[in-house]
């Protein structure tokens, strides 16, 4: 695949909330196949993302609040790897010792429609697991799956989900409870993004 490079780049960018951890090559081939099969259900999906033109810094500026959950956006870059050729941003909210860390990759256009679609199927990419020092697991909300990780040690909570089955999310939030964080998501409004 010419565009596995690209594919590989954004996988690793997003997967530092958790991975897939395969034990053996019989494991990573069954992962692999499975993976195949999802990304064909997703083909009109991501056929119609290649036709659409990413999102444009002004509409990302209109949607992009100032202000999460009583806390200030402290940084703010659109379009922050424009030399990949799909459009991702990145906006920092702080309060205190409260953080939240937005990160959002656009699905829409040739390069972007490559890069999303592991990601239309979040159950494919992670698996659910816990220890001493926090978990990571799936949750089912609001009709979206959302893959949520919780390390204790440093009270950080990640979350990766996709809206519109074209901008993959991730959010990362520092001293913030649970309840505080989901209140937060929802500041957000996803919705209002395009489709």
């Amino acid at each position: 695949m010419k565009h596995l490079s690209i594919l590989i780049l954004f996988i690793l960018f997003f997967s530092s909330c958790g991975e897939k951890q395969n034990e053996t090559t019989k494991d990573e081939a069954i992962f692999l196949e499975e993976l195949t099969k999802k990304e064909k259900e997703f083909e009109p999906i991501i056929a119609s993302l290649k036709n659409k033109k990413p999102i444009s810094i002004k509409e990302l500026d209109i949607w992009a609040p100032n202000n999460i959950a009583e806390m200030n956006r402290s940084l703010y870059t659109p379009n922050s790897s424009p030399e990949t050729f799909v459009f991702t941003a990145k906006a920092d909210y702080k309060k205190g010792g409260k953080s939240i860390s937005l990160s959002l990759l656009d699905g829409a256009g040739g390069k972007g429609s490559l890069v999303i679609s592991p990601f239309l199927t979040l159950e494919s990419i992670y698996n659910e697991n816990s220890n001493n020092d926090g978990y990571q697991k799936l949750i089912l909300k609001n009709g979206k799956t959302f893959f949520q990780k919780y390390t204790k040690s440093n009270d950080v909570y990640v979350l990766q989900f996709v809206i519109n089955n074209r901008f993959v999310i991730k959010i990362e939030s520092q001293s913030l409870s649970e309840e505080e964080l989901w209140m937060a998501i929802d500041e957000f409004q996803f919705e209002n993004l395009p489709n």
